[in-house]
């Protein structure tokens, strides 16, 4: 008789991260997870728990490997470092952009978003010099709403329309980052040291 293939939960949970990454989430079964482990699906289905378990399970990794990005060094700034790997993670993968920020699993992406949030805040270089934690949040919140934007952009490829993103590689994102966080950044000094109220936050 030929011996029982055993798997861990981490090797279901690997295969299914390869599995979202190549072919997206909506291709995630427990059939696509067998294929990758050239398996039956009988062990599959008895070491998971639940598909809404290993999903969220993906999140976290997506969220892992989005901040590994981000925190790569690329110009000297942080700052910009931090927007050109956000935009470049949702050129080069796509699915797993997709999936993070898929309205489906945003539940997944606030629960375990926060603390990758405020893992980015040390990153902040020295712009945020002086700064308040509120204010860090504040300029690390809306540097991403800028980022975020580009980056869908490119993961959509409609990028191509634009002759400023024609080319969509490290070195065009970087400019435009660095363009638009330049003027932002003095906006943004300019607003923090001009509230009479003192209030640094969103309020």
């Amino acid at each position: 008789m030929p011996r029982k293939i055993q798997f861990s939960p981490e090797d279901i949970i690997e295969a299914a991260f390869k599995v979202v990454r190549r072919d997206g989430m909506a291709m995630l079964s427990a059939r696509s997870i067998a294929k990758e482990l050239n398996a039956s699906t009988m062990p599959i289905y008895s070491c998971l728990k639940s598909m809404k378990n290993l999903e969220e399970k993906i999140i976290e990794k997506a969220l892992e490997l989005l901040y590994a990005y981000q925190i790569k060094p690329r110009t000297g700034d942080p700052n910009i470092d931090m927007g050109i790997g956000y935009v470049m993670f949702a050129k080069e993968q796509k699915n797993l952009f997709r999936c993070i920020n898929d309205e489906k699993y945003m539940g997944f992406r606030i629960k375990h978003g926060a603390s990758y949030f405020d893992a980015l805040l040390p990153y902040l270089g020295r712009h945020s010099s002086g700064l308040s934690d509120a204010s860090k949040r504040t300029l690390l919140f809306f540097g991403w709403i800028f980022a975020h934007g580009l980056a869908d952009l490119v993961s959509n490829e409609f990028h191509q329309h634009i002759p400023e993103l024609s080319t969509a590689d490290e070195s065009s994102i970087g400019q435009i980052l660095k363009t638009s966080n330049d003027i932002f950044i003095k906006g943004f000094i300019n607003y923090v040291s001009s509230d009479s109220d003192g209030n640094d936050g969103l309020g």
